[in-house]
């Protein structure tokens, strides 16, 4: 009796093993790839951001990508210390996903109580788009300076 649990467990173990090994050998399914195209999405903050209005909003620069959606939403946030308090705003726009990069530039108003000024910021941002199936995104955070 001890003898056949240590067949069936062989046994089973090799049933395991050959379908682990035709699963990692078949090829994907073709209409898996027909039905999901992929979906690409690239973001980069660039640094210098310019202040505007004396502060009341900044314009960053991004290079963005997108492929596989129609459109994308393109968010930015600063945070900066002014002073002794801090300064912060966020701004947002909608492109076109052209599968190529693209310069896109986001106005960032700042929140009421605290201008912008020179001086450094952290920036964060966020490019989402969605396909017929899922919804992705792809996030940026780095220090820029605000000029003038």
């Amino acid at each position: 009796m001890h003898r056949r649990m240590k067949v069936k467990a062989a046994l089973a173990g090799l049933a395991i093993a050959g379908g682990a090994a035709v699963a990692a050998l078949a090829p994907a399914s073709p209409a898996l790839g027909f039905f999901s195209p992929p979906l690409l999405l690239e973001i980069h903050v660039n640094s210098p951001a310019t202040l505007v209005a004396k502060g009341a909003s900044a314009e960053v620069t991004l290079q963005v990508e997108c492929a596989g959606a129609r459109t994308a939403s393109v968010d930015v946030s600063l945070t900066e210390r002014a002073g002794s308090q801090i300064a912060s705003g966020f701004g947002s726009t909608e492109i076109g996903c052209t599968n190529a990069n693209q310069t896109v530039l986001v106005l960032v108003i700042a929140q009421p109580g605290k201008a912008f000024k020179k001086g450094t910021a952290v920036a964060d941002g966020t490019i989402s788009a969605c396909t017929r199936r899922f919804c992705g995104s792809e996030q940026d955070q780095r220090t820029i300076d605000l000029g003038r």
